[in-house]
């Protein structure tokens, strides 16, 4: 099986709503063509993804869109250098795309989504 990274920048993919700095803004990011998230599949479009607070330090981001049901992503922080633009990541796996990592302009955290 084929397994890359597709990089999406803001030209168009990611709307520039983030500015993430001490707290994590929303996100708005269109969708080119669907991505499976756990047994979720989310058709193209719009969504939005919001980072939850939880007390027991998890990481977790909701993906909304116009339509269907909120979809819960699992994250893993990762430190490193500062990423130089706001990207999201996405795998592919033959012809079945991922949500793969998020990094945020200027954040030396990045996201790593969970096992699919």
């Amino acid at each position: 099986m084929n397994n890359f990274f597709a990089r999406f920048a803001m030209g168009g993919i990611l709307a520039a709503g983030a500015m993430f700095a001490a707290q994590i803004n929303d996100l708005t990011v269109t969708l080119p063509h669907a991505v499976t998230v756990g047994s979720t599949t989310l058709p193209g479009g719009t969504y939005t993804i919001t980072p939850m607070q939880t007390s027991a330090g998890n990481e977790f981001f909701v993906v909304r869109g116009e339509k269907g049901a909120p979809v819960v992503l699992n994250a893993q922080k990762l430190d490193g250098a500062a990423a130089s633009k706001t990207e999201l990541t996405f795998s592919e796996d033959g012809d079945t795309w991922h949500f793969e990592k998020l990094s945020i302009e200027g954040e030396t955290t990045a996201y790593e989504f969970g096992a699919r």
